[in-house]
């Protein structure tokens, strides 16, 4: 039902990253005090604004955030946001898990109600009034919260919101620097070269999770573990871009690959018009790093978005029906 909390809705665009980034650096402190592990994962670029109200999602991840704090006793406290499609629509996803005791089955059909706590031995362990005011919150700006939980092992606590379909949008005002490139994703670089080698290395300083190879290593790096993208040379000794990318392609079919090159991008695929399997995009060399933070953001959000396979439509039958416009406000060719 709806509800007068608080404010009126107000609907703007805004810059979602740096909204989370704020209230998880205010709930930090309180996090180490108790001895807390903060564990983030925003999978959502700094100039990435979406269509929704602020004031409102402020409210209700900082409810979710500070519950979660205040009623885990030891452990980890994480918080991971996404932008995914749901139902032809973008949605924002905030998840909020804890470590602890758990919520039993039939304490989770209460755990929205108004004043309503988990009590045991007398004690309050778990949520009150803000779970309740939050799921009031997030219905207003079309949106639900939902939990699950395992007794003995802990509890989530998942905020949906339902966003228009242009109600994503890339912030041009600036210049695309590599700070807007979030500090972790999992890159791989594979370049032979090694001043190359280097020149990548210092440009991705500070990502504790981009890893650059000289050799086809990173083939074998990149299908046992967790990789976000991929950026690798074309010519090479041994295994080459090419092979790198059709190895990849039949293990990680979703995964975006882009090519480095000296040659003419415009006649790329010249002689390999039979192809298959296309690079997600072709980068020029000397490596410019606003191109590189163009293409790795694009990348990142038409995966997201699942429309995207190396410049082919996944064969996804929800994706198909829409077709490329749901996301046409995010994806953008690397600046020439």
């Amino acid at each position: 039902m709806a509800s007068t909390i608080g404010h009126s809705v107000t609907k703007e665009f805004f810059h979602l990253a740096r909204l989370i980034g704020q209230l998880i650096q205010v709930q930090k402190y309180a996090a180490d005090k108790k001895g807390l592990d903060l564990a983030t994962d925003i999978a959502i670029a700094e100039q990435i604004q979406i269509y929704s109200c602020e004031f409102r999602i402020k409210q209700i991840v900082s409810n979710l955030l500070s519950n979660a704090i205040k009623y885990t006793s030891k452990g980890t406290v994480s918080i991971s946001v996404r932008i995914s499609e749901s139902n032809g629509h973008p949605a924002l996803q905030v998840r909020v898990e804890v470590t602890g005791t758990g919520i039993s089955k039939d304490q989770q059909k209460y755990i929205f109600r108004q004043y309503y706590r988990i009590r045991e031995n007398s004690r309050a362990t778990g949520f009150g009034l803000g779970l309740y005011i939050s799921k009031l919150l997030a219905e207003q700006i079309d949106g639900k919260i939902t939990v699950r939980s395992t007794p003995g092992r802990g509890s989530t606590f998942s905020l949906q919101v339902r966003l228009a379909k242009d109600g994503i949008k890339i912030d041009h005002s600036g210049p695309k620097s590599i700070s807007y490139i979030p500090k972790d994703i999992r890159m791989v670089i594979i370049e032979d070269n090694k001043i190359n080698s280097f020149y990548m290395s210092q440009l991705n300083e500070g990502f504790g999770n981009v890893r650059v190879f000289l050799n086809s290593d990173a083939v074998d790096f990149t299908l046992a573990n967790p990789v976000d993208l991929i950026l690798t040379d074309l010519h090479m000794p041994g295994p080459d871009g090419w092979d790198a990318l059709r190895m990849v392609r039949k293990e990680r079919e979703f995964l975006p690959v882009l090519a480095l090159t000296s040659e003419n991008r415009d006649s790329f695929y010249t002689g390999r018009e039979d192809t298959e399997d296309r690079f997600d995009r072709v980068l020029s060399k000397p490596l410019v790093s606003t191109e590189l933070v163009e293409a790795v953001l694009s990348c990142r959000q038409s995966r997201a978005a699942g429309l995207t396979k190396g410049w082919k439509r996944v064969k996804n039958p929800r994706v198909e029906k829409f077709g490329s416009s749901l996301y046409d406000g995010i994806s953008q060719q690397p600046a020439k």
